[in-house]
């Protein structure tokens, strides 16, 4: 075990590096920037751990940066410092505006232990936005990476199939794609034109022609508003063919975005659905309101789901929320292997569970026997409490809801 001397930190005896480490691990957890920084100054060998927490998490870019360009001042001294760090930021984010001030970074950026990365507003075709090789690189370079984020992302969508094919994500265990606008000219209407079947045929061919095609085999997967995915074609290319993008045979946690406008139903995901049904133990659908009845049988499709979980938007009444639970209900009695259901009910006026759904909460614990826990989350957002919040447990052995905990604003 490694040792280090600290007299000069008022202490008379040696202790473990180990132990000073999870001193400072401790500590950062309520430290400030600023303590972190004085607390790297102590000696060199606290200044490796110190320096952990002070750049383990980065954003680009940086504020300071930010402020010194607007002030038509250099920034490259924040550049070059970054550029030093290589191994230790293990989480970065980036968005994409000013394109001039990011670009800098991203030239010179030489980081290869990330393990989390978050790009948001990406558009190529900005003036001064980092090329997507440039992009790729970053990605390729880091092969710890296990969670990436795509949020606001414009492109075509085969330089979007591109730019994720160069970054060679095998390590990638978690994806979230968050609103991805590939469509020709940013309409949600024309997600059929582009791209057609043979120019997918063309790029997995390609992608089939590379010394390395793996493709990583996700854990979790969050869509939202991908406007190609609708697209046979775009969603192969993704998901759906043995040199895709990425491996969702063995997806265990699912999360879907619906929503009416612009409109996105959950036949749009009915690809998806269909190659990961069967793996997925934790399911959540979110605007669960926007679901029709015949599309909401697709929820039957993931027999082997442990965990489920649907978010409802009921505006000002209560005819939508009473609609959607029941709508919910039915379809819920079909997963025998059922353990756990959250209902996240969200109205801008506060809402009383009514009591008629007892009933169906009551059928769904007989017929679903190993059902351990149902869970009602009422929020309430409005002028006079922002957010009020009321959770029911059902208790399936008296039959009754029991409310947990007052709501956020000590209201009964």
């Amino acid at each position: 075990m490694s040792l280090i001397s600290v007299r000069h930190m008022g202490l008379k005896r040696e202790l473990p590096l180990e132990l000073l480490y999870n001193v400072i691990d401790i500590c950062a957890q309520n430290a400030s920037f600023n303590e972190l920084k004085s607390l790297s100054l102590v000696s060199r060998s606290l200044n490796r751990q110190a320096r952990k927490h002070i750049w383990g998490h980065i954003e680009l870019p940086t504020r300071r940066a930010i402020r010194l360009d607007r002030e038509g001042k250099d920034f490259s001294s924040l550049v070059d410092v970054l550029s030093t760090l290589q191994d230790i930021p293990r989480s970065l984010h980036l968005v994409s505006y000013p394109p001039e001030v990011l670009s800098p970074f991203l030239r010179k950026l030489k980081f290869h232990a990330l393990q989390r990365i978050s790009i948001h507003g990406y558009d190529p075709r900005v003036s001064s936005a980092p090329s997507p090789t440039t992009l790729a690189k970053l990605l390729r370079t880091n092969p710890a990476l296990h969670l990436m984020k795509l949020s606001n992302v414009r492109m075509r969508p085969i330089s979007f199939l591109d730019l994720i094919s160069q970054s060679e994500l095998q390590g990638l265990r978690h994806c979230i794609l968050d609103i991805i606008n590939t469509t020709v000219d940013d309409s949600w209407d024309d997600y059929l034109r582009e791209p057609e079947s043979d120019a997918i045929d063309d790029f997995l061919e390609k992608r089939s022609e590379g010394q390395d095609v793996a493709r990583p085999s996700l854990v979790s997967l969050y869509l939202n508003r991908v406007t190609n995915l609708p697209n046979p074609a775009f969603c192969k290319a993704l998901f759906g063919d043995v040199h895709s993008l990425f491996d969702i045979s063995s997806l265990q946690q699912l999360t879907l975005c619906i929503s009416s406008y612009p409109p996105v139903p959950l036949k749009y995901f009915t690809e998806v659905i269909e190659l990961c049904c069967l793996s997925v133990s934790s399911l959540t659908i979110h605007n669960w309101q926007d679901v029709t009845r015949p599309d909401s049988h697709s929820v039957t499709k993931f027999v082997n789901a442990t965990n489920v979980a649907f978010d409802i938007y009921g505006g000002t009444g209560l005819e939508i929320v009473e609609s959607s639970l029941e709508l919910a209900l039915e379809h819920l009695v079909g997963l025998k292997y059922l353990k756990k259901v959250k209902f996240i009910v969200e109205s801008y006026n506060p809402l009383e569970f009514l009591p008629k759904h007892k009933d169906g909460l009551d059928e769904l614990c007989s017929a679903v026997p190993g059902i351990e826990e149902i869970v009602i989350s009422i929020r309430s957002v409005n002028a006079e409490c922002y957010n009020v919040e009321q959770v029911f447990t059902w208790d399936k052995d008296r039959c009754i809801l029991m409310l947990d905990e007052l709501d956020k604003c000590g209201r009964e």
